[in-house]
């Protein structure tokens, strides 16, 4: 068990240790584990980037879009399955099985957004189909 935390902390250790150090040590390959010269510049440099801050903002945003479309959702088709004398009640539950187990995958959903021209755009998580009005992001 100590072998397996041991081979699991010691890639996290090794980062934190080498963004600790000064750039000069970091390039030259002499930190192991623990820090030799701390310096903070590699922090300042990655916290100045305004294309951190916009990283952050569209987490928050899939995060945050994507919870309150999915518990609507889940929601409406929960209560719509409960209903015993819906008439597509057993082909709808297949239907959701099925797809549940077997999904297209990463690759295939990254072409389909690619295809649609929707590679940059903010609402293309959330609607693959929207409209061509999408503003695409600036890096």
């Amino acid at each position: 068990m100590l072998f397996v935390i041991t081979i699991t902390l010691y890639p996290f250790i090794y980062v934190i240790g080498m963004s600790l150090n000064k750039n000069t040590l970091t390039s030259m390959d002499t930190i192991f584990i623990f820090p030799k010269d701390i310096s903070l510049h590699s922090y300042k440099t990655l916290f100045s980037d305004p294309l951190l801050w916009k990283a952050y903002y569209n987490t928050i945003w899939y995060v945050a879009v994507g919870t309150v479309i999915n518990v609507i959702m889940t929601m409406l088709g929960g209560y719509v399955l409960a209903q015993k004398r819906f008439f597509l009640r057993r082909k709808l539950n297949l239907f959701i099985i099925i797809t549940m187990y077997f999904g297209g995958g990463l690759i295939p959903t990254f072409m389909l957004i690619n295809k649609l021209g929707r590679q940059r755009c903010i609402r293309h998580v959330h609607a693959l189909g929207y409209r061509k009005s999408c503003r695409p992001l600036r890096f």
